[in-house]
């Protein structure tokens, strides 16, 4: 078996028949010929690999600390106050739903969402499992059957 056989078998035939055996670039020669066949090699691997999926490119971020930074960025909104003149409801967002709490103004006051009429009661919460985003504005009839829409403000103060 010729040395040349190292860098495959149409090399192997050119060479011998040269007869370079003992030239001083012969080592330099077949090292360049096995790093052309790993490169070959490593690139064909890539590419299956990149084919079933299992392809990951380390120049990108780590996808689970773009899912944690995505989960801290979900908890920003979790609670907002609607308001209208006398009209204050505070809508907290959880994993169940939505929970109304009037705040302020008269009694009798109700919440429509979507086909859901929600009475509310002064400091008495009502829950809203349907829904799992904050609504961009509130639609409510106060108890004489008026409509106003209630429109977001300021975050509640965080009580300990």
């Amino acid at each position: 078996m010729s040395r040349w056989n190292q860098l495959g078998p149409g090399w192997a035939t050119i060479l011998e028949d040269a007869d370079l055996a003992e030239e001083p670039g012969v080592d330099l020669l077949l090292a360049l010929g096995q790093e052309a066949q790993l490169r070959a090699a490593a690139d064909a691997l890539a590419l299956e690999a990149f084919q079933l999926g299992a392809y990951v490119d380390e120049s990108e971020p780590m996808l689970d600390s773009v899912r944690l930074a995505a989960q801290d960025a979900s908890d920003v909104a979790r609670s907002v106050v609607y308001s209208d003149g006398p009209y204050r409801v505070s809508v907290r967002r959880d994993a169940d739903g939505l929970e109304l709490v009037q705040i302020a103004g008269p009694p009798g006051m109700t919440v429509v969402l979507g086909e859901q009429w929600l009475p509310l009661q002064p400091g008495v919460s009502a829950r809203v499992h349907a829904l799992s985003e904050l609504p961009e504005a509130l639609s409510v009839l106060d108890r004489k059957g008026r409509p106003r829409t209630l429109r977001p403000g300021p975050p509640p103060p965080q009580t300990s």
